[in-house]
């Protein structure tokens, strides 16, 4: 788990971000593994560097989480919903899914639109959306593997 030292609203980096472990995990033992700690008890570099990923990670998070908020608040958050029939019969159906509403992003103006291009965030919307094409083609994929193994 990563936990993080200051202020509410603070920036999430490596420098205020504290990794915790589960002493008790079955994946915790002191006979093979990487170390994470010297014989002085200090992190090893290898726990150094698992704390600056994870540090990336969690800003990364703060980044998404204004995304997400600015989507919502400008109200181009769109549901989906995907149902699939492989070639096996097999069925799935995901809800909960969001993409972004193309027409209403293309409606944006004034300040929202600078917004949308100071952040980036006209980049990752236009890359969610084509990632939702990509679907057909994992699926097919995924279909053509099954019928190779009949």
């Amino acid at each position: 788990m990563v936990m993080f030292r200051g202020q509410e609203g603070d920036p999430r980096t490596a420098e205020n971000s504290l990794v915790t472990l589960d002493m008790d995990s079955k994946r915790v033992q002191e006979e093979q593994g990487v170390a994470l700690f010297d014989a002085d008890g200090k992190p090893t570099e290898y726990l150094e560097h698992i704390n600056e990923l994870l540090g990336a990670m969690m800003a990364g998070m703060d980044a998404t989480l204004a995304f997400v908020k600015f989507l919502a608040d400008q109200d181009l958050l769109k549901p989906a919903q995907l149902s699939i029939t492989f070639a096996d019969g097999e069925k799935k159906r995901f809800e909960g899914l969001f993409t972004v509403n193309g027409e209403k992003l293309a409606e944006l103006t004034g300040e929202s639109l600078r917004t949308v291009h100071q952040n980036g965030y006209l980049q990752a919307c236009t890359l969610i959306n084509v990632s939702m094409g990509q679907v057909q083609r994992l699926i097919g994929l995924k279909n053509a593997r099954l019928q190779a193994a009949d």
